[in-house]
């Protein structure tokens, strides 16, 4: 069985998983199995699972470069930040709203709510917990921060090996502590939290398939060869208007233009965009990393396909950015 065979066999298996994960969360959230904590419960168990993984590939290549990274404090730290934005976002499903509270919309028929209703409801649900993701967002990191510069300080090692412990400490928390908290904040948005989370991994990683197939065929200008030598300028375009794409497809099975205040067509052509665009920035900086590291995949968890890194480096840019655009559109 060919290498490309055995990679779609497995791509196949691995989706079928995450599928049926996500549908999980869908019937858990809409059954309210958990009371309170049925909203994004089974997603955040996934993606402390996802995070983890990931921070102790990030610290397994930082540490061939001989630089000391405390992982066991890395991993709390990120699983302390993603737990509190799991419990921010179960907060503001408990905010009042025209005699009822935001754990009670699951029960309603969004369809039959009047357009003014629908935008005030979606506004209070991006808008009211930012303060609370902020103090998420920023709190921790700095607290982490902190506490790593301490204890670099009065640690041991020369100032050249205490200095790139504290940088890529910091640097891992934040790589991978954000942009997985952030997709708690945008699974617990009401109605199309989950809609979001398909819209952000089927874009990517359709995109990411499309890149592959139109570079292998068309490609023939390198785009950056000392970071990604396969990577091919048409298979970039090829991956892009793939994404886009996909959004707009998505954009009207899923009616997102609701929640991006445009119509579907646009809300569609706009998101893929940009996450095509950021998936393909992330995809690089994924790549410098390793080739800063000194290998080929993250790891070999995943037979064919490396690592959790390999597979999911397009979140750590596409997740901050389209929260950023939600903040933007209803603030």
């Amino acid at each position: 069985m060919s290498v490309v065979l055995k990679r779609t066999f497995i791509g196949i298996g691995l989706l079928a998983v995450l599928a049926g994960w996500l549908f999980l969360d869908y019937w858990v959230d809409g059954s309210n199995a958990l009371g309170k904590l049925s909203h994004g419960l089974p997603f955040t168990i996934l993606v402390l699972i996802i995070a983890n993984l990931t921070v102790f590939e990030v610290v397994r290549m930082i540490r061939k470069r001989g630089i000391d990274v405390h992982l066991p404090l890395l991993m709390l730290s990120v699983t302390i930040m993603i737990i509190g934005g799991f419990f921010v976002g179960q907060k503001s499903m408990d905010t009042e709203f025209s005699g009822f509270s935001m754990n009670s919309l699951a029960d309603l028929d969004f369809q039959t709510i009047n357009p003014e209703t629908k935008q005030e409801i979606l506004k209070i649900a991006v808008i009211q917990p930012t303060p609370l993701c902020l103090m998420i967002l920023l709190g921790l990191p700095f607290f982490y921060s902190f506490f790593i510069i301490v204890k670099t300080l009065f640690g041991s090692g020369d100032y050249n090996s205490r200095m790139m412990t504290i940088v890529m400490s910091i640097f891992t928390f934040a790589l991978v502590g954000i942009p997985y908290t952030l997709s708690i904040f945008v699974r617990a948005i009401p109605f199309f939290g989950l809609k979001l989370i398909i819209l952000i991994i089927l874009a990517s990683r359709i995109g990411d398939s499309g890149a592959f197939f139109v570079g292998k065929a068309l490609g023939k200008i390198k785009a950056i060869p000392q970071i990604s030598p396969n990577k091919t300028i048409e298979g970039c375009i090829g991956g892009l208007l793939t994404s886009v794409l996909i959004g707009v497809l998505l954009a009207f099975v899923f009616d997102l233009g609701v929640i991006f205040n445009m119509n579907n067509l646009n809300a569609g052509a706009l998101m893929g965009f940009v996450i095509g665009f950021t998936a393909q920035i992330a995809d690089l900086l994924s790549s410098l990393i390793k080739r800063w590291a000194e290998v080929k995949d993250s790891s070999n968890l995943l037979p064919h396909f490396g690592g959790i890194l390999d597979l999911t480096d397009n979140f750590i840019l596409t997740l901050p950015v389209l929260y950023i655009i939600l903040l933007i559109i209803w603030l």
